[in-house]
């Protein structure tokens, strides 16, 4: 599993909106493929929940 094509922010010091990422998955057989796919599910689940605690932080009062 390669990252290829990364994207966020455009400006310096500043916490971007969104951001993303390509992933190359190669893989010698069905196995190994399954098991790429349920790590890129995992990887997805975490983001998710990385979005999620930093909308809770924004929320906060100042």
């Amino acid at each position: 599993m390669t990252p290829t094509v990364l994207a966020a922010g455009t400006t310096n010091n500043t916490v971007p909106a969104e951001a993303s990422v390509h992933v190359d998955v190669r893989a010698s057989s069905t196995a190994d493929r399954d098991r790429e796919y349920v790590e890129v599910a995992q990887l997805q689940r975490r983001a998710a929940l990385l979005a999620r605690l930093v909308e809770l932080v924004r929320e906060q009062p100042r």
